[in-house]
């Protein structure tokens, strides 16, 4: 049963993706944080924290496809707080 599933999934694709995120705000963002675009709910946070190396809050979120562009902006909800971010390109840094 659970092999139909993944076939399925692997066929016909999933509707939502895994992007970086940067907090605009101040704030930290953590996991399971709700991700909205204008009033309605989007994707979440599955993971977040702040980067001592980019000096920034950053983090992943599983967000619906047509929202996973890069530089779409957001609104994170925060201990009843909205809170502006924006999708960004990953890996966040890059060592040259």
């Amino acid at each position: 049963m659970v092999n139909f599933y993944l076939i399925k999934q692997k066929s016909e694709g999933t509707d939502r993706i895994i992007v970086g995120l940067n907090l605009l705000d101040r704030g930290i963002i953590r996991e399971h944080y709700k991700i909205f675009k204008n009033g309605n709910e989007i994707g979440f946070v599955t993971s977040g924290g702040y980067s001592p190396t980019l000096k920034k809050t950053i983090g992943l979120g599983l967000v619906e496809k047509q929202y996973s562009e890069v530089g779409t902006e957001f609104e994170i909800e925060i201990r009843n707080k909205f809170l502006r971010g924006e999708i960004v390109a990953t890996p966040f840094y890059r060592n040259v």
